[in-house]
C-alpha cells in the first residue's frame, strides 16, 4: 500500500489498514487513500472523485470497490474510475458524478463524454413519476423510467418536451432515442403518449392523438402536410382543436372527427369563419370528384373544380 501510495503522491499514512466489507482493507494517506479490493487487487482513491465516492457510501454503497486507478486523459482534460458498480466522471467544467445502470448503458450508447451529451453535470435523481429517474449532462440529459427504457433528452426537441411538462405531462417519458434523417433534415423522439417533431423550418413541435393519427394518415412529413408547424391548439368550439402544418392543418373535434384541411378548399372554408362560421368542422377527408376535389362539413360541403372553389350549404 505504501509503495502505491508513494506512485501517487499521497503523502504519509495517516492511519492503520482496516479491515472492511467482504475482505477488503484502506489505508489513508495524507492526500487520500490505498483501497485493497476482496480480490487483493490494489487501487488509488483521492481528490473529487473519492470525495463523490464518498457521499456514495464508499464501497457499501451502489459503485462498491474501485475496480482500476484513476484513468486521465480523456476530453477537455476529463479522468474517470471504475467500480464494481458503474464508474465515477470527472472532468474541470462539470466536476465528479456517477455514472451508473440504464443511464450510464445510454450515455455509452451515445458516445460517452466524446458524444453529443458530453459529460455528466449532476448526479443521477431519482423520485420520479412511475419510478424514473435522470442525469444532466452539458448537452441535455438522460431520462429513464422502467416502462420506457432510458434516453437522451437533447436540443429543440428536449426544449419543447420541457414546455410539455417533461415526463409529468401528456407525452410521458422518451421511448426511443432521437431519430434523424427525416427528409429537409427532421427528426423526432417517440414518447409514452406521442411523440416530438423537429425539422430546420419548421420547429419543434408535439405531436399526439387523433391528430398525430390523421397526420400518420397522410404519410407524416413526407406527406402533402409536411412537417407540424405549431402545437395543438385547443379551445376552439364544441371542444375542437387543431394543428397547422408546413402544407395545411389537421382539425378535430369531439363530433366531426379529425381531418386534414389544405389547398383551396381550406381558403374556401377560411372565407366563411373556419369552425365559427356557417360550415362548422369538417367531418370528411378531402376526397377526388369529377375534374377535382371535394370536402364535407357540418353546414354543406366545399368543392374544388380546376381550381374554382364552390360552397354548397346545405
Amino acid at each position: 500500500m505504501d509503495a502505491k501510495a508513494a506512485q501517487w503522491g499521497l503523502g504519509a499514512a495517516t492511519g492503520a489498514v482496516t479491515a472492511i466489507r467482504n475482505g477488503g482493507y484502506y489505508r489513508n494517506y495524507q492526500y487520500g487513500a490505498i483501497i485493497s479490493a476482496p480480490s487483493g487487487s490494489l487501487f488509488v482513491s483521492h481528490g473529487a472523485i473519492r470525495g463523490e465516492w464518498a457521499a456514495l457510501g464508499f464501497e457499501n454503497g451502489i459503485m462498491g470497490y474501485p475496480s482500476t486507478d484513476e484513468v486521465g486523459g480523456l476530453r477537455d482534460g476529463g479522468v474517470y474510475q471504475n467500480y464494481d458498480g458503474g464508474a465515477i466522471v470527472w472532468s474541470p467544467a462539470t466536476g465528479a458524478h456517477e455514472s451508473t445502470g440504464p443511464i450510464r448503458s445510454e450515455w455509452q450508447a451515445t458516445g460517452f463524454e466524446g458524444g453529443i451529451l458530453g459529460y455528466p453535470s449532476t448526479d443521477i435523481v431519482t423520485g420520479l413519476v412511475n419510478g424514473g429517474s435522470y442525469q444532466n449532462y452539458q448537452g441535455g440529459a438522460i431520462v429513464s423510467s422502467p416502462a420506457a427504457g432510458a434516453h437522451e433528452s437533447t436540443g429543440p426537441i428536449r426544449s419543447e418536451w420541457q414546455a410539455t411538462g417533461f415526463e409529468r405531462g401528456i407525452l410521458g417519458y422518451p421511448s426511443t432515442d432521437i431519430v434523424t434523417g427525416l427528409v429537409n433534415g427532421g427528426s423526432y423522439q417517440n414518447y409514452q403518449g406521442g411523440a416530438i417533431v423537429s425539422s430546420p423550418a419548421a420547429g419543434a413541435h408535439e405531436s399526439t392523438g387523433p391528430i398525430r393519427t390523421e397526420w400518420q394518415a397522410t404519410g407524416f412529413e413526407r406527406g402533402i402536410l409536411g412537417y407540424p408547424s405549431t402545437d395543438i391548439v385547443t379551445g376552439l368550439v364544441n371542444g375542437g382543436s387543431y394543428q397547422n402544418y408546413q402544407g395545411g392543418a389537421i382539425v378535430s373535434s369531439p363530433t366531426a372527427g379529425t381531418h386534414e384541411s389544405y389547398g383551396a378548399i381550406r381558403a374556401a372554408w377560411q372565407s366563411t369563419g373556419f369552425e365559427r362560421g356557417r360550415l362548422g368542422y369538417p367531418t370528411t377527408d378531402v376526397y377526388p370528384v369529377p375534374g377535382g376535389t371535394a370536402q364535407d362539413f357540418q353546414g354543406g360541403r366545399v368543392t374544388d373544380i380546376n381550381g374554382a372553389t364552390i360552397i354548397t350549404y346545405s
